[in-house]
């Protein structure tokens, strides 16, 4: 059953050009592709873990029984915007679950950060490791870049920090999964300062942009930096302990920022070529208003490892920072389908026009960067996307026959 959501089910949500999607929800034409996809790990984690907790009641093996097709023909016919607001409730409960657990397993958080490697090591290590054997160039990353600590996760699986097994020279650390991950799973928050696209601008950051790969824009244009979130994770520990040591009676709550182990989502790698993404990065709102049904309890909130520049906007509660009084927005890494024991991947979806891509980098879904960057496709790369895209359907029709045959066959 695996095998069949992977292969047939996820690249139907993948490919959708359903022209009711841009007439049924505004903004950006990529952010309507992310919401299906989203939504139709959503419906299916929903299933999988209702069937999971009915086992465990009536005390009988598990076993994956959705039906792929009547799941789908039933989903399909959702408009967009439920789908969104189903994706919303979905990934509300979701965070607020993991927030419940962090501050359950430790009221003071966990950092999930391994040590920072010093730049010369850093630079010594790709430097050799560009000839190195194998052996060699393990030993190395051992030695250069030290694993964080395991991370629990309320599903039962582990995620962890270490060095990443992309085959390029950028990758530095990546994000593994340990365990069993379903699709539709919260694997990494994105944490980082937020800037407007105007705040960005008169910060004096845009030059830098295209030097900074770890700047993440939402669909509504606000950014985050996810750059010095370590670094300065790492600063405020000591400063901490120097004060302890002093005799200070300094809080450790401002910590807890810093403390979120799943604000990792700034060391998810783009995919090295061949390799398609696993994750998918969603936009979304940490509720504060307490009317809404699914907020995000006061003492949860020190957990958002989000903040806004502070010269633009007011001051909610201590150290959180917010636009509109009503949610701290931010981006948030969703499971595109089963995990098991692997390095997280994501599409950067990188300018296929303007960006001063890396040479190791290449596109997973070359229209989808067109798409996301708002940028028109050349008609030759339009012609080759119709053809693959036959050839596809070709494959998947075949897949789904000789399926329906084995069936038959076994009947």
């Amino acid at each position: 059953m695996k095998w069949v959501f992977n292969n047939i089910f996820m690249p139907i949500a993948n490919r959708l050009e359903n022209s009711a999607i841009g007439r049924s929800l505004g903004g950006h034409p990529q952010m309507k592709y992310d919401v299906v996809k989203v939504a139709w790990t959503q419906h299916y984690r929903n299933h999988y873990y209702d069937l999971l907790k009915e086992s465990k009641k009536k005390n009988i093996p598990f076993v994956d029984n959705f039906e792929h097709e009547k799941e789908w023909a039933a989903f399909s016919r959702l408009s967009i915007p439920a789908q969104y607001r189903a994706n919303k409730k979905n990934l509300n409960r979701q965070v607020n679950s993991l927030f419940e657990f962090i501050a359950k397993e430790d009221p003071r958080g966990t950092n999930p950060y391994p040590p920072i490697p010093l730049e010369s090591e850093v630079k010594r290590f790709k430097q050799l490791s560009k000839n190195a054997k194998e052996k060699l160039d393990d030993r190395l990353a051992e030695e250069v870049y030290k694993e964080g600590p395991k991370i629990a996760h309320p599903d039962g699986f582990h995620l962890q920090i270490k060095k990443s097994k992309a085959d390029h020279p950028d990758s530095g650390f990546g994000v593994f999964v340990e365990g069993d991950c379903p699709p539709g799973t919260l694997v990494g928050i994105y944490p980082g300062s937020l800037y407007t696209n105007s705040e960005f601008h008169d910060a004096g950051m845009t030059e830098r942009m295209y030097e900074n790969e770890y700047l993440v824009a939402r669909y509504d244009d606000i950014i985050i930096d996810g750059r010095d979130w370590p670094l300065r994770s790492y600063e405020a520990h000591v400063n901490l302990s120097l004060l302890d040591l002093a005799g200070g009676q300094q809080s450790h709550d401002a910590l807890r920022k810093f403390r979120n182990p799943f604000a990792i989502g700034n060391f998810i790698n783009h995919p090295p070529s061949g390799t398609k993404p696993n994750v998918l990065l969603y936009n979304y709102e940490f509720l504060l208003e307490e009317e809404n049904e699914d907020f995000l309890p006061k003492e949860l909130r020190p957990f958002i490892p989000n903040e806004m520049n502070r010269k633009y906007v007011r001051k909610f509660d201590r150290d959180l920072y917010y636009i509109d009084g009503k949610n701290i927005p931010t981006v948030i890494a969703v499971a595109l389908r089963h995990l098991k024991n692997e390095e997280l991947f994501l599409d950067y979806r990188l300018n296929p026009v303007k960006s001063k891509t890396p040479e190791w980098y290449t596109h997973p879904n070359i229209e989808e960067s067109y798409r996301r960057s708002l940028e028109p496709m050349p008609q030759g790369l339009i012609e080759e996307l119709k053809k693959e895209e036959e050839e596809w359907k070709k494959s998947r029709d075949a897949s789904l026959a000789a399926k329906e045959n084995n069936q038959l066959k076994k009947e």
